[in-house]
């Protein structure tokens, strides 16, 4: 069941232009934003998160209103394949956990740790919960 919310007018009018020339309501314009947002934070460490907020012109950000170049070089600089070593790395020297998935597990995240270990497990709420091992058993 929907929520009654107040929004800015701000963040209102630049939902409206980005839904005209996407071809959709203002409501699915700011639900888009809203999965779009969670997903990058997701997937995004803390201060690479920080550092888009900030490109976009911090709490009043919305896409329509953010320097789109910016923050489109940093998107296209994080999946580009030739930078994907280069990230990997920086985000190994920062020295906490990363996340990824393993195409074997459907379903769940892998954590990597900082020395290499690597854990299945799952978000709940905003927790890492590794994963109850499955032991694979042989038919006699």
């Amino acid at each position: 069941m929907g929520l009654p919310v107040k929004l800015s007018n701000t963040l209102v009018t630049a939902a409206r232009e980005e839904a005209e020339a996407g071809s959709r309501s203002l409501t699915a314009q700011i639900e888009h934003w809203a999965i779009l947002g969670r997903a990058v934070e997701k997937l995004l460490p803390h201060g690479q998160v920080a550092a888009l907020k900030r490109l976009g012109g911090g709490a009043a950000a919305t896409p329509a209103l953010a320097n789109r170049e910016a923050v489109g070089r940093l998107l296209r600089r994080l999946v580009a394949s030739d930078a994907r070593a280069a990230e990997q790395a920086h985000l190994g020297a920062l020295g906490g956990p990363r996340y990824g998935v393993d195409p074997k597990h459907p379903g769940l995240l892998l954590r990597i740790e900082a020395d290499g270990t690597r854990t299945l497990g799952r978000l709940e709420g905003r927790t890492f919960v590794p994963a109850k091992p499955v032991r694979n058993h042989k038919s006699a």
